[in-house]
């Protein structure tokens, strides 16, 4: 006994070019997004290092030296660049005290390794009398 011969016992070849296509552009848009998710996470990782180097040397400045209006520049270990500016605040003369204290105004602004603003930090310190 013969068994009839039938055409569809596999699949042609424009049924299978179909599939590589879309399997190809799945997989392009997959390393696209994964790409943009290193890229995120690695700027979320200087970020997190630089915002916390930065407050420490804020919080820090003026107490082993003294302050003095002026700006300075550096860079962090994880790369981030900064630049703190120094301006005295004249909080005039006080009728009850006769000599106050001087005040300055930090502000700290660090950049990414190619010179982009990352943020930006400002505080008023009060330093001690001499």
């Amino acid at each position: 006994m013969r068994v009839p011969h039938s055409r569809d016992t596999g699949f042609s070849l424009m049924e299978v070019i179909v599939a590589l296509v879309i399997a190809s552009g799945c997989m392009s848009a997959f390393y696209l997004a994964m790409g943009g998710a290193y890229r995120a996470e690695s700027k979320v990782r200087l970020y997190a290092s630089a915002i916390g180097q930065a407050r420490s040397q804020i919080d820090g400045a003026g107490a082993l030296t003294p302050l003095e209006p002026g700006t300075t520049a550096g860079r962090y270990p994880n790369g981030a660049n900064w630049r703190m500016t120094v301006t005295a605040l004249d909080n005039g003369p006080a009728a009850d005290t006769p000599q106050r204290a001087p005040a300055y105004w930090i502000s700290l602004d660090v950049f990414d390794p190619r010179g982009r603003p990352l943020f930006g930090l400002q505080t008023a310190k009060v330093t001690e009398l001499p």
